[in-house]
C-alpha cells in the first residue's frame, strides 16, 4: 500500500490518504461513449472505500511505494525483471 497527497490549487493545506490499495482514472464507458479518460482520479483505500478526486484544480502526489508496487506487479505479469530505478526520496 502507498500514500497519496492532494495539493489543491490556491490552498495551503493538503490532504493525505494513507494505505491506498490502488488508483485509477475513470473513462467514459457509456454506450456510445468516447472511452476517453474523465478528469477524475479514484483511490481505493485499505478498507475498500472509494475516494473520487477531480484532477483539475489539484496536484496529486504518490509515495515511492506506488512505483515499487507497480514494478513488482509488472514483473510478476511479464515473468521478467525490470531494470527501473525508483524515484529519489525527498
Amino acid at each position: 500500500m502507498y500514500n497519496v497527497t492532494i495539493h489543491p490549487f490556491g490552498q495551503k493545506k493538503s490532504i493525505t490518504y494513507e494505505k491506498v490499495r490502488g488508483d485509477l482514472i475513470l473513462c467514459d464507458d457509456r454506450p456510445n461513449g468516447s472511452n476517453k479518460p474523465l478528469p477524475v482520479r479514484v483511490l481505493i483505500l485499505e478498507d475498500f472505500r472509494r475516494v473520487e478526486i477531480p484532477m483539475s484544480g489539484s496536484i496529486i502526489e504518490f509515495s515511492a511505494d506506488r512505483f515499487n508496487e507497480t514494478k513488482e506487479r509488472m514483473e510478476a505479469e511479464s515473468g521478467q525483471v525490470l531494470n527501473l530505478k525508483p524515484p529519489k526520496k525527498k
